[in-house]
């Protein structure tokens, strides 16, 4: 009765390890054009990307932002946080996060909320794009195509 209850199940999409009604899912890893994506759908955007000549602006985790800085409370040093997105073009304020699966107590909810406040106290307007699968990852692409089509004609 006290034994944990371990079973594993491997697909072509995800890897799910079972513990006691808790659910983890793991993306697989995969590589295209020499760059290791964290996930197929990190890859399947990359892909959309590069058929209309936007992966040259949009880079793959070009950038890192610390949306807050490392701090000292009462003795106890605290690290700052960070978020990288996916896909980054700092010069047009463009970025791209893919997420298949949130499950939940996860901690980007969060990082994702701070770092729309980190934008609005700089004053900075980004098309921030949060994506969960292939279809939106095609309405955000041909949106994004259309602005750069635009950017590029004035």
């Amino acid at each position: 009765m006290g034994k944990k209850v371990v079973r594993k199940k491997i697909s072509k999409k995800s890897v799910f390890k079972k513990t006691k009604g808790k659910k983890n899912v793991q993306s697989i890893k995969s590589e295209l054009d020499g760059i290791k994506f964290a996930s197929n759908l990190e890859k399947f955007c990359y892909q959309q990307l590069k058929l209309r000549n936007l992966h040259k602006n949009l880079k793959y985790e070009g950038e890192t932002f610390v949306i807050v800085d490392k701090f000292e409370y009462q003795d106890k040093k605290y690290q700052a946080i960070k978020i990288t997105p996916d896909f980054v073009d700092v010069e047009n304020k463009i970025l791209i996060e893919c997420k298949g699966y949130l499950g939940q107590n996860q901690l980007f909810p969060m990082r994702w909320k701070l770092m729309k406040k980190y934008f609005k106290d700089k004053g900075e307007d980004w098309d921030i794009n949060l994506v969960f699968n292939q279809n939106e990852i095609l309405e955000v692409v041909n949106k994004l195509k259309l602005k750069y089509d635009e950017i590029n004609n004035n």
